[in-house]
């Protein structure tokens, strides 16, 4: 499959043609423990010298908005080395698959670039990222070639029936699926595709919000027990060291 990506995938994403890319550090789909957290990325440089990061996330977390920046940052910064100008930068671009909506339109593809707010005048085109949600994705009987990148979002979220469907309707897709199946039986290269910093800073995330999701709700029982026993908002907040705009919050919800 990476070798497709490789041909047909960014294809499918660009209005423009890449015609040929090299790859940096990839590896495919296995930053888990847990195959719910598995995690397509895939980095590459085309010939034009653009940076692209392809990846596919399958549980949201908070914090996946700065990570997605934190990584087409890292991208950006990495092209310059130390003394050099800063000319030598290029165009940078994240690429982000979710299995989950993320973003509040209907559309699966979303691109983002930094613009000047009341003109819309773009300030640099090095920063881009695309957004593609797959639950947003919707099967039709009638997908045409113009359908290019609808039919590798089903690809990508579809069950063995789908993709065997799909691959059977472009020639670019359906050597994907020989690769997939190839990769599926190479174990070597599945325990070389294992990642395990970014997915420990991804269960780090997710123990953080916990934490304080814990800690809110701990914080939101000690003011409605102290509200029950009679202290004065005024009381609560001294008490708590908490403001008392949010201490009016946590009593009104029970009012």
């Amino acid at each position: 499959m990476i070798l497709c990506l490789k041909q047909f995938l960014l294809n499918a994403i660009f209005t423009e043609e890449v015609e040929e890319i090299m790859f940096l550090n990839s590896y495919l789909g296995a930053e888990y423990v847990d195959e719910k957290y598995s995690i397509l990325d895939i980095r590459v440089r085309t010939t034009e010298n653009v940076e692209i990061d392809i990846e596919m996330q399958l549980e949201y977390h908070s914090g996946f908005e700065n990570r997605m920046l934190l990584y087409w940052a890292r991208m950006y910064l990495g092209q310059l080395k130390s003394g050099e100008a800063y000319e030598k930068l290029n165009k940078t671009i994240q690429i982000s698959i979710t299995n989950f909506k993320f973003l509040q339109n209907d559309h699966f593809h979303s691109t983002f670039h930094l613009m000047e707010k009341e003109k819309l005048i773009k300030f640099t085109d090095h920063l881009e990222i695309h957004v593609l949600e797959l639950p947003k994705v919707q099967m039709t009987e009638e997908l045409t070639d113009e359908d290019l990148l609808t039919k590798w979002m089903l690809f990508l979220s579809g069950d063995d029936k789908t993709k065997e469907e799909v691959a059977m309707t472009d020639m670019g897709i359906e050597k994907a699926y020989d690769e997939l199946h190839r990769i599926s039986e190479d174990e070597v290269m599945r325990e070389r595709a294992i990642a395990r910093d970014k997915w420990l800073s991804d269960q780090a995330t997710r123990r953080e919000q916990a934490r304080r999701e814990g800690k809110e709700e701990g914080e939101k029982e000690t003011v409605l027990s102290m509200h029950a026993e009679g202290f004065s908002v005024e009381m609560i907040t001294r008490v708590m060291k908490m403001p008392e705009e949010k201490v009016h919050a946590i009593i009104n919800q029970i009012q």
